[in-house]
């Protein structure tokens, strides 16, 4: 069946601008160096609308759909740690994807993904920092996946001064990942991206074979 590409942002002149956005959260794994474990923290990003890439693809039992963005700028701080991100040593994203496995025959599976991810250089460190949030449903059953990392890595010394990273509580503001109505406390389900991709595949293979 022939696919059709989906746009979900198309930016004019008229709605061109500088988006700006947070991601905030507390370090509730672990933490050493600058950061201190059960802190909270801030990553203040912004990107050009007008440079957005969107992407897109639809068709009878699936479909995805979202949009990135190079980042203008991102400020991570937390407790004594801050550090304003130079893209002129790195690169940095915001990446957004919608995308919903729908055709009765397999498990129905759906998620919100909502990304930041940014790192530089300066001499022989290297600075990292990347989060992301997708909320979504398999099978009827909600579930939350989120992650917030930050590292400062010496590649003379091949150690970390900083490094600190969460499982729970990522926020994202504005949240492009919330749903339109209320959803129950997920359960977390590691890996279900990639699953619900090999399940799809390998029974479209499957379906291929028999006819």
């Amino acid at each position: 069946m022939a696919a059709t590409l989906v746009s979900l942002v198309n930016a004019t002149p008229a709605d061109a601008g500088t988006v700006t956005g947070t991601v905030t959260g507390t370090w509730n794994n672990y933490a050493q160096g600058d950061f201190t474990l059960g802190d909270p923290f801030t990553a203040t990003y912004s990107y050009d609308d007008t440079t957005i890439s969107p992407y897109g693809y639809s068709q009878t039992d699936y479909s995805y759909s979202g949009f990135s963005a190079p980042l203008l700028s991102l400020l991570v701080s937390s407790g004594s740690y801050s550090h304003q991100f130079d893209f002129s040593t790195g690169s940095g994203y915001f990446n957004f994807q919608d995308y919903a496995l729908t055709a009765p025959t397999y498990n129905s599976y759906s998620y919100k993904l909502a990304q930041v991810a940014a790192s530089d250089t300066s001499g022989s460190e290297t600075n990292y920092f990347h989060a992301y949030r997708y909320p979504g449903q398999y099978n009827g059953t909600p579930f939350l996946n989120e992650v917030a990392q930050a590292y400062t890595y010496d590649s003379s010394t091949n150690t970390y001064s900083n490094y600190v990273y969460t499982t729970s509580n990522v926020n994202f503001t504005p949240d492009p990942t919330a749903p339109t109505t209320a959803i129950p406390t997920p359960a977390l389900l590691p890996g279900m991206v990639a699953f619900g991709l090999g399940m799809w595949r390998k029974r479209k293979a499957v379906a291929a074979e028999q006819v």
